[in-house]
Order: structure tokens, then C-alpha cells, then sequence
């Protein structure tokens, strides 16, 4: 269920965190906060598809029937705002960030400048949740989980998702959904992990050509890895596209005047969950949260898990094989095991993501550094 608010009642609920709004979905939170791996694979084999939302709706308190305009930002004076509209007597913030406190005016939309509701509302600084922008979906960002040193990294940077297009290179986004794209979010790079074959044509940024864009296609999970080649039960051996893709992606990271980026291939899953791998391993992130933020794309779209479960024992298999068929290869906890035995035996993984960048793909020290630094601080 939806958590409800009455606008007339926001100010109350931004006085501490106890009273702030969790923005992960109710669905995902038994999963988050799972402990063990029982737990893990209870939450994942009960996930409900269609999760993959921020559940937060706001009653509008109105005497009349009418439609509204809600002005949504983290200034008090409102310099900087976006804009949703609804006809019914509620709306669904959609696209807040953790950690924040957002100012909202109601209209209706005959009498724009008539505000016949104010009030606030703080979120709770959590890490896991979606975003919920019309036409798009498995939206969310990557920041906001705490690594290894305990350093958060920094939200609104990079927002992971799916594909932006359809056929003949037509945008999925509703109006609403580019509002909240690019005055929200405030999207401005997009890396396109997708090729000529399955990309519909896009040659520019979905925003605008004006925008930061590179294309940047590979294949998900072991592909990356040049000594990757298995004969059975799919004939499978590593993408050559993948040290230039990784190369490009690298060189637009280490600028932060690309960003914010948004990252995507077709569902957001695993080309996506494959290059947030990296780039979480290279901010040091746990293993445990690489894992779940792949992992999360089960409550969004079809299942993507680290490994098949067996659901006799709940645990997961040793294999890090999730699927291999001839609909898709989703090995992720191979693809970690491969990767971290050939490039950091020994060391960490952050340390060995580093080493293969560097070696097999020909990234640079010094963009390592700048996109750790962004994030970061």
C-alpha cells in the first residue's frame, strides 16, 4: 500500500526523521534489510513485479472538484521548481531524493496563481528506492549507499534506468515524464549501452542534441571478460566492442560537466546492472550492495538475481549462474568470481575492477580518480 499523506499535514511530518517518508517502495524493503541469505531469497522469490516505484501519494484537501498544479522544490522561495498535474484529489511526488526536505504549493489549474495549499515534506536518507518518471521505467540511482571506508556517495549523480526510446527512435517519456527528467532529476549526459541493433535508431542524446551522449554497446556479465568462452549449453565468448565502450563511458564520467547522467540499455537490468557493477566496485561499495542493486531490477521488471536459488535450502547457487538460454545470459555472481580471481586475486575487488579498467580497457588512473572523486568528494 501506498504511504498517505494529507498536504494539510506535511509540516508535521517534516519535523524529525522518525516522522520523514521512507521512499523505498513497502514491496523492496523486506529484501533491503534482509540479514541472511535465507532472507534474501525469500524476498527475491516473492518479489512482485511492478515495485519498482516511489509509493508515496499526498491527499489534496479541496471542496471542490477540480484539476491542479503541484509545484514541488527544495527551496522555500521556490527559485527552482517542476511541476506535476493531476485530475484526481491526491498526487504522487514520484521523483524525490533521500535525505531531503521538498516544499509543495497547490493550484488549481484555472487559478494558477491562487495557492490554496502549502506545505512541506522531509525523506529519509535511505538508499534502494526508485523513481517513478512517466513512460520510463526501473529508474534509480545509484548513489546513496555507503562503502567500504564510510563514505556515502553522493545521489543525483548518476540515475540508471531503461531504454528512453521506441521504434523509430520515438521517446517513451510522457510530457510529465521530461518534466520530471530534466527539472527534477535534472538529467544531462546519457550513456547508451546499447548498439545499432537493438538501440531503434537513436543517434542523440533523448533530451536534446545539445546534451552529452555517447553510445557505448557490449554485452552483459562474462562478455567483458577477454578470457570468457564456453561452448555449452549456448556458445558464449567475450564482446571485442567492450575495452573501447568502457573506454568511452570512462572519458565521460571523469567530467562532471556531463553531469547529472543517466545510464541505460533496453530494461535497465543487465548491460546496466554489468556497468553499475564496475562503477560501484570502483566507489567501493560492499559486495552485498552491488549485489542488491542488481538485484533490484527483479521488482521492476523480469527477475535478475547474482545466481539461481534453490528454494529447498534458500540459498544461492555456487554456480553465479542465474539464466543460460537462448533468451538471455544473466551470470552475475560468475562475472564478480571470473573477474576478481584473473585481476586481484588477493586483493579486493575494487582493486582488482581497477586493474582490469586499467589493463584491459586502457582507462586511466587519473579518470578512476576524477569519477571517484565526483561521487565522493
Amino acid at each position: 500500500m501506498p504511504l498517505i499523506l494529507s498536504l494539510s499535514a506535511l509540516p508535521s511530518c517534516a519535523s524529525d526523521d522518525a516522522t520523514a517518508i521512507d521512499l523505498r517502495n513497502p514491496d523492496t524493503i523486506a529484501y533491503l534489510e534482509a540479514k541472511s541469505e535465507k532472507d534474501l531469497c525469500e524476498a527475491l522469490l516473492s518479489a512482485p513485479w511492478g515495485a519498482g516505484t516511489q509509493n508515496v501519494r499526498i491527499e489534496i484537501e479541496d471542496e471542490e472538484i477540480s484539476s491542479y498544479s503541484i509545484d514541488i522544490s527544495e527551496s522555500e522561495d521556490f527559485d527552482d521548481f517542476f511541476t506535476l498535474t493531476t485530475y484526481r484529489d491526491y498526487f504522487c511526488p514520484s521523483c524525490l531524493m533521500a535525505g531531503k526536505t521538498y516544499y509543495f504549493r497547490v493550484s488549481r489549474e484555472s487559478e494558477p496563481e491562487n495557492y490554496i495549499q502549502k506545505g512541506k515534506i522531509k525523506t529519509k536518507d535511505t538508499a534502494g528506492y526508485f523513481y517513478s518518471v512517466d513512460g520510463l521505467f526501473n529508474v534509480r540511482d545509484i548513489g546513496g549507499w555507503t562503502n567500504n571506508q564510510g563514505m556515502k556517495a553522493k545521489r543525483g549523480k548518476i540515475i540508471r534506468g531503461g531504454k528512453t526510446n521506441n521504434f523509430e527512435d520515438a521517446p517513451l517519456y510522457t510530457s510529465q515524464g521530461y518534466e520530471l527528467l530534466t527539472k527534477a532529476l535534472k538529467i544531462n549526459g546519457e550513456i547508451d549501452l546499447r548498439g545499432e541493433a537493438d538501440n531503434y535508431g537513436q543517434t542523440h542524446n533523448f533530451l536534446g542534441e545539445e546534451k552529452p551522449y555517447i553510445q557505448a554497446p557490449f554485452t552483459t556479465c562474462n562478455y567483458i571478460l577477454p578470457f570468457f568462452h564456453q561452448d555449452t549449453p549456448i556458445a558464449r565468448s567475450f564482446d571485442e566492442r567492450t575495452p573501447s565502450s568502457f573506454k568511452k563511458i570512462f572519458s565521460l564520467l571523469s567530467d562532471e560537466n556531463n553531469y547529472p547522467i543517466y545510464i541505460h540499455c533496453n530494461a535497465g537490468a543487465d548491460r546496466t546492472g554489468t556497468i553499475c557493477m564496475i562503477l560501484e566496485a570502483i566507489l567501493d561499495y560492499p559486495l552485498d550492495v552491488i549485489y542488491k542493486d542488481i538485484e533490484l531490477s527483479t521488482f521492476a521488471t523480469d527477475p535478475r538475481l547474482r545466481s539461481q536459488i534453490d528454494s529447498e535450502t534458500m540459498t544461492f547457487s555456487p554456480t553465479g549462474v542465474y539464466q543460460d538460454d537462448n533468451a538471455n545470459y544473466i551470470a552475475f555472481g560468475k562475472c564478480v568470481k571470473d573477474l576478481w580471481e584473473e585481476y586481484g586475486k588477493g586483493k579486493t575487488f575494487k582493486e582488482a575492477v581497477e586493474n582490469y579498467l586499467q589493463t584491459v580497457c586502457g582507462v586511466t588512473s587519473e579518470e578512476i580518480a576524477s569519477f571517484r572523486k565526483i561521487m565522493l568528494g
